[in-house]
């Protein structure tokens, strides 16, 4: 990864950071604590997939904006010859990654086939991940220095809650000063710093083996459960049946012929459960993969890449990895990215 460390500690008064020809300075962002360091990062799509991620696919596709132009995609790179290792969870299991592993969630603009594979013409807007190191887990934040650029900038602290806070008023404030993108007019800024800040508290989001939302009313903003490591997409890689996520405005599931959609037991009649609960999704894979669905290789590569890293398996693993032993090493590659030696 290309990164460069900015500035770091609770002395920190100014930051002059020079990319290429753009150039920062003048900014006193707020001193970060201990254990915390801003940094900056040149990347597109080409990185994550030369230096090895594989990228997670899972069988409900995350939502998008109202014009179908946000892609969330999710990378993994396991360490070599570490293993996934797989735990009992009362009926069901739970995951738990290795030392070494690194995950980003990466939001990028582009267009296209719902399905199509992540492009070096797609702008990265948002990254946000974690490294599991040895002694802690550090979370990272980074955004575009300015609209369409492929320089990034950001903070990366040591996973705590106290810390959390301090740094996502931090990034709000890098954004409100316009030293990362945002929109253009002060008023629009401030307010997208506000919701920035909201959506960057990751410590108390990524609990472990938390539960999936249920209601509506229930508390949170991802509709899926967590696994052991405090992640939501790798585990949900593995299940044919997961909520639908609604923290964007678009379902990017709609008119797919291998998806059911259902309140509870019930098929779903309307946009929303009248219950409240949260609607569910359930990929029909032998189906897809019967049609040669684009999207169900693509969970099928993403299935049988982290099949290959599991430590053990469970009744529901192996069902959900048989669906899959259909696809023919030639369609799993063209699928997804090949996995990190």
């Amino acid at each position: 990864m290309k990164r460069a460390h900015v500035l770091g500690g609770a002395f920190a008064l100014t930051l002059v950071v020079v990319i290429g020809r753009e150039v920062l300075r003048d900014a006193a962002p707020p001193p970060l604590p201990q254990g915390a360091h801003y940094e900056h990062a040149a990347r597109t799509v080409d990185d994550w997939l030369r230096e090895g991620y594989v990228e997670m696919v899972s069988s409900i596709r995350p939502p998008t904006s109202e014009d179908g132009s946000i892609r969330i995609v999710v990378y993994v790179k396991w360490p070599d010859g570490a293993l996934v290792r797989v735990t009992p969870n009362g009926d069901d299991y739970t995951l738990e990654m290795p030392v070494g592993t690194r995950a980003d969630r990466v939001e990028l603009q582009g267009s296209g086939d719902v399905d199509a594979e992540p492009s070096r013409a797609w702008h990265v807007l948002d990254v946000r991940g974690t490294t599991f190191e040895p002694t802690e887990q550090r979370f990272h934040v980074l955004r575009p220095v300015s609209n369409g650029s492929e320089n990034l900038l950001g903070i990366d602290w040591s996973r705590n809650a106290a810390i959390d806070e301090d740094m996502a008023r931090a990034l709000g404030e890098l954004l409100v000063n316009g030293q990362i993108a945002g929109p253009s007019g002060a008023s629009e800024r401030v307010t997208a710093a506000d919701h920035l800040r909201k959506i960057s508290a990751c410590a108390s989001c990524h609990v472990p083996n938390a539960p999936a939302r249920r209601k509506r009313t229930d508390r949170g903003l991802v509709n899926r459960g967590t696994d052991a490591s405090g992640l939501y997409q790798i585990a949900s890689v593995l299940r044919d049946r997961l909520p639908f996520e609604t923290y964007r405005p678009r379902d990017a599931n709609r008119g797919d012929p291998f998806i059911r959609r259902t309140c509870g037991a019930e098929e779903m009649t309307s946009a929303a459960c009248a219950d409240g609960s949260i609607p569910m999704g359930e990929l029909d894979v032998r189906k897809g993969l019967a049609a040669r669905d684009r999207h169900v290789l693509r969970v099928c590569a993403s299935r049988l890449a982290l099949g290959s890293r599991l430590s053990g398996t469970s009744p529901q693993i192996a069902a959900s990895i048989d669906e899959c032993r259909s696809v023919t090493n030639g369609d799993a590659a063209a699928a997804a990215p090949p996995a990190s030696p």
